[in-house]
């Protein structure tokens, strides 16, 4: 999947993600894909890093907003009959939606405490594609004040 370090640049604290599978460019919702791994890569650094095997509140409040950045994904690719298929009930329907509504906010929420939690003020992210077909993608989702985007040489 990816690996992530921490290191000081010019005297900031970051995280680096290392995208380290291979993306495929021609794929539907590609950026959908990409930022689906990085999502995934963050969480599986954040999980390794758990210091205790009971969750405290700060630590179930960042896993919801995991989870909801997920779904968030999930509800932009899945096929609106089926959605609509899965909810009898128009009012349960409306609940699940109005928890989607905002991708690009479901992640600055999870953004903004994963900055807190690890002190950090950037995210470096490593991809082994063309980095500025997916720095054009990613605009959609992240500010770029926060996201460095950079190539991996293969």
């Amino acid at each position: 999947m990816g690996t992530c370090s921490n290191y000081k640049s010019n005297g900031n604290e970051m995280i680096e993600i290392e995208i380290e599978d291979k993306m495929i460019s021609d794929e539907e919702n590609h950026d959908l894909y990409i930022l689906q791994k990085i999502i995934a890569s963050m969480f599986k650094k954040y999980k390794e890093d758990l210091s205790s095997k009971e969750l405290d509140y700060e630590q179930k409040d960042i896993i919801s907003k995991f989870e909801r950045v997920i779904k968030c994904i999930r509800y932009q690719v899945i096929d609106i009959k089926d959605l609509y298929k899965k909810f009898d009930d128009n009012l349960e329907l409306l609940l699940e939606l109005s928890e989607v509504v905002s991708i690009r906010q479901s992640i600055q929420d999870l953004l903004d405490e994963y900055f807190t939690i690890y002190k950090i003020n950037k995210l470096q992210i490593k991809f082994s594609v063309d980095k500025d077909d997916v720095i054009e993608k990613m605009k959609n989702y992240f500010d770029c004040n926060k996201i460095e985007i950079v190539y991996k040489e293969a």
